[in-house]
């Protein structure tokens, strides 16, 4: 799975969407390749913004989510390790404070940590 894929997936939050939302972002990365200045842009911000950008549009005609509802279920942590964002461009992409990201982070790792202890039997602790 792609970052790209991963990002459209946790904004979208249906795996056959998802598909289809990515396969149109590359075809636009393809059809924008000339105007990305490398040195000047970020290429993975870049391609991040235009895969947000496809979402957004999607949930406008009504068939993706809200965008304050992307915001709220996206789940920075695994976008982070699975994606290879860096906490910078995960702010970017998502537009995020500067300097939140890290915390949220921190928070939904926290989260897991405790459902993982809770759920585990005493031996595996």
């Amino acid at each position: 799975m792609t970052a790209v894929h991963l990002l459209v997936l946790e904004l979208v939050g249906d795996r056959n969407l998802a598909q289809s939302t990515t396969r149109a972002v590359f075809a636009e990365v393809f059809r924008e390749a000339p105007r990305f200045v490398a040195g000047r842009d970020d290429v993975l911000i870049w391609i991040g913004a235009i895969a947000r950008d496809q979402a957004l549009a999607l949930s406008r005609t009504g068939a993706g989510p809200t965008p304050e509802r992307d915001l709220e279920h996206c789940s920075l942590s695994r976008l982070a390790l699975f994606g290879r964002f860096t906490h910078s461009q995960l702010e970017t992409l998502l537009d995020l404070p500067a300097g939140s990201a890290s915390p949220r982070i921190r928070r939904e790792l926290m989260n897991l940590r405790s459902v993982a202890t809770s759920t585990l039997p005493d031996a595996a602790r």
